[in-house]
C-alpha cells in the first residue's frame, strides 16, 4: 500500500527507493527539526541484513539499525504489516520490553545520528543566511535593517560581510 514515512509502524516491511526494509520502531516526529518542517525519524534494517528465526520473527542480531530523519510526507510502499521483530538486547519472548545496554546503545546511536543530521542542516541554513545577508548589503540594505530582520548583532553582520567567523 502507498504510504508515507509518518505511517510506518514497528514490524512494517516497506520499500524506500530501491531497497526493502523492516521497521524496528514506529516512525516518530523528530523534535530536533520541528522548525525546519515536518520530519519523522525511522529506525530500520535492510531486509538483506536480517536473521529470520524459526518462528518467522526478524532478529536484528548484529545488523546495524539505520536511523534516518526524513520528511514525513516522503512516499514509500508498505508491503506487509505486523511482522514480529526482535531488537538487539530484547528478550524474544517479550519484544515489547527492551533490555540491556545494547538497546540503550542503539537508541543513543540513533539520537547522535539525528543530531549530526540536524547540525548539517543548521550549518547549511547558516551558510544560506550569510549569503543572503551579503546580498542584502550589496543591494543597499542598511545594517540596522538587517539587524531588525535577523536578530543578529551589528558585529555579527560585519563578521558575515567580511567572511570572518
Amino acid at each position: 500500500m502507498k504510504a508515507t514515512i509518518a505511517d510506518i509502524r514497528r514490524g512494517d516491511r516497506f520499500t524506500w527507493g530501491t531497497k526493502t526494509y523492516i521497521a524496528f520502531d514506529d516512525a516518530r516526529p523528530d523534535a530536533h527539526l520541528t522548525d525546519l518542517g515536518d520530519f519523522h525519524e525511522i529506525r530500520m534494517v535492510q531486509t538483506t541484513n536480517l536473521k529470520v528465526a524459526e518462528d518467522g520473527s526478524f532478529h536484528q542480531g548484529t545488523a546495524f539499525v539505520d536511523c534516518q530523519t526524513v520528511l514525513s510526507a516522503k512516499e514509500i510502499e508498505i508491503s506487509e504489516r505486523g511482522l514480529r521483530t526482535v531488537r538487539l538486547g530484547e528478550e524474544p519472548e517479550n519484544v515489547d520490553t527492551p533490555r540491556g545496554w545494547q538497546y540503550a546503545e542503539n537508541r543513543l546511536t540513533g539520537t547522535m545520528a539525528a543530531r549530526a543530521l540536524a547540525q548539517r542542516v543548521a550549518d547549511d541554513i547558516d551558510e544560506t543566511r550569510d549569503h543572503e545577508i551579503r546580498d542584502a548589503l550589496k543591494a543597499g540594505m542598511s545594517v540596522p535593517e538587517i539587524m531588525k530582520v535577523t536578530g543578529l548583532s551589528r558585529a555579527r553582520i560585519y563578521q558575515i560581510r567580511d567572511g570572518r567567523r
